[in-house]
């Protein structure tokens, strides 16, 4: 798809189509900002739940933990971790914070016990126990991330294309038996009552030669454990990404989501680098495509549009994405974003 004269130029204006047919589905919400502030693990102190109120975001994306963390060995969980994490999705609820769950895999160590042939079974198992412990608490669960990435697979384990489907339909099958949709095996209720299930694609990551392809063939093959199909676009084409998108979420009738989109404030950028960035893409492009996108395409529209990330974070080279610095002090692109 090409954008139109009109996106091209700048001068975009929002569309009403009011014959169009809107579906709505049982439980689902969509009272809150579409916004979500993108983190991968946290809480800890780099996940504020007071600054992403603050910043007007709707909902904050996380997965608190890896899969090992959660279930340290085969069947044996850690009931502290788990308890902890509760509370935090229960103090984001208090601040009217919608959490968006990552059900951790890859880009780190599984269980112990865990190995190639046992894979996919525990993956089930996994995914059931988190639907038990806080399908009450979740509507939108994202399965695993960016299973098109190095970050992907668990380390140690070959995840091929065939088994990247089985891993969604394995955890959708999981929380449709842990949240109540399913009784004996049996589709019961619409598990739109319950939650939401989040597939998203990696774009701009080493090894990452087709994101479309990727996301075509998940939605083509594994579609029916997919609601919403999602991808992680950086640089300076976030249109380009985004015109993709929305050709396959109306293709196989999806919704669609960014899960996450940012700017890193370290050479060759800088803090107004940043800034300008934000103003750019997330104040032009992402805003107004989407909004046209929802206003044209509402049974295909963006659910959640996810801002990577809150703060800088410290490792061997320090993660600049952030709205705020190390210190928590704000960048120029924090007021930028806010408004």
């Amino acid at each position: 798809m090409a954008a139109s004269p009109e996106l091209q130029s700048g001068t975009a204006s929002k569309k009403v189509f009011v014959a169009y047919s809107y579906r709505l589905y049982p439980g689902e919400d969509a009272s809150n900002s579409v916004w979500t502030i993108a983190e991968h693990y946290g809480p800890g102190s780099y996940d504020s739940l007071g600054v992403s109120s603050d910043l007007g975001a709707g909902s904050q994306r996380g997965s608190m933990a890896s899969w090992a963390q959660f279930e340290p060995s085969v069947g044996t969980y850690d009931w502290n971790v788990i308890r902890d994490r509760r509370t935090y999705v229960r103090d984001a609820s208090q601040l009217g914070l919608d959490f968006v769950f990552i059900i951790p895999l890859g880009d780190a160590p599984p269980p112990v016990g865990v190995t190639q042939a046992n894979f996919l079974n525990e993956w089930w198992w996994f995914c059931h126990r988190m639907g038990i412990v806080y399908g009450a608490a979740i509507y939108w669960w994202q399965l695993a991330n960016e299973l098109n990435s190095p970050h992907g697979p668990p380390t140690g384990i070959t995840i091929d294309d065939p088994t990247e489907e089985l891993v969604f339909n394995y955890c959708f099958d999981a929380l449709n038996q842990a949240e109540g949709s399913m009784i004996n095996g049996n589709q019961v209720f619409d598990h739109t009552w319950f939650y939401r299930s989040i597939v998203n694609a990696g774009t701009e990551l080493p090894g990452v030669w087709c994101w479309t392809c990727d996301m075509d063939r998940w939605l083509r093959n594994a579609g029916d454990s997919i609601d919403v199909a999602a991808t992680d676009p950086y640089g300076d084409d976030i249109w380009l990404d985004m015109l993709s998108l929305e050709a396959l979420a109306e293709q196989y009738d999806k919704l669609s989501s960014i899960m996450e989109t940012g700017a890193f404030s370290q050479s060759p950028c800088s803090e107004q680098c940043q800034s300008t960035w934000v103003q750019i893409n997330v104040g032009f492009w992402i805003l107004e495509m989407a909004r046209d996108w929802n206003l044209a395409q509402h049974n295909n529209r963006y659910v959640l549009l996810g801002y990577y990330r809150q703060r800088d974070t410290p490792g061997p080279v320090t993660d600049t994405y952030g709205l705020l610095r190390l210190d928590e002090t704000a960048k120029p692109a924090y007021s930028t974003f806010r408004t």
